[in-house]
C-alpha cells in the first residue's frame, strides 16, 4: 500500500467515525443545515475505503458543513485535505 492510499483509507475511517457522532447529533439540528449539505457519494467513499481515489473537494464542503460543532475545521483539513495537496 503507498502513503497516499493509506491516506485515503486513514480519511474513509475518520469519515466513518465523525459522521457516526453527527447522526446521534442530527436530531438537534436544524433542517436548514442539513439541507445546506446537498449530498455525499457514496461511490466516492467507496472509492476512499479501497484507497482508490483521494476526497473531492465537494466531500470536504459537504463535511465541514455535517461535522460542524463536531470537528474543528482545522481538523478536516489534517485528515482530509492537506495529505492529498501536491507534493505530499
Amino acid at each position: 500500500m503507498t502513503r497516499r492510499s493509506g491516506n485515503r483509507i486513514r480519511a474513509y475511517r475518520y469519515i466513518i467515525e465523525h459522521v457516526g457522532k453527527a447522526n446521534q447529533d442530527l436530531s438537534h439540528r436544524p433542517d436548514k443545515m442539513l439541507a445546506d449539505v446537498n449530498y455525499i457519494s457514496l461511490a466516492e467513499l467507496v472509492e476512499l475505503r479501497e484507497g482508490t481515489a483521494d476526497p473531492s473537494k465537494e466531500l470536504v464542503t459537504a463535511l465541514k458543513k455535517l461535522l460542524n460543532g463536531i470537528a474543528s475545521e482545522a481538523e478536516i483539513e489534517d485528515y482530509l485535505v492537506s495529505p492529498f495537496l501536491k507534493g505530499t
